[in-house]
């Protein structure tokens, strides 16, 4: 992955992080109250990250989309406000 060779020394650093990485999250999963709130919190994150994505989504044209109250696209509207 990486197009520049890593030295010995940050593949040693790099080795020891991993480690530490694995370390705590055997801890984690040992804990089943600590496990069951990081489960938690990774679907709460993953929920905000699909949210960003549908919004994206509707900026590039993914979805069609909503018209206001006067029949006008509410993309349009937003659009004009910058061209004033």
């Amino acid at each position: 992955m990486r197009a520049v060779p890593m030295s010995v020394e940050e593949e040693r650093w790099r080795a020891e992080e991993d480690a530490r990485t694995l370390a705590r999250a055997e801890e984690i999963k040992a804990d089943a109250k600590r496990h069951a709130k990081a489960v938690a919190q990774a679907q709460a994150m993953l929920n905000e990250q699909n949210d960003r994505l549908k919004s994206l989504k509707k900026i590039a044209g993914s979805e069609p989309s909503k018209k206001t109250s006067r029949g006008k696209d509410m993309n349009a509207v937003f659009y004009d406000s910058f061209s004033r």
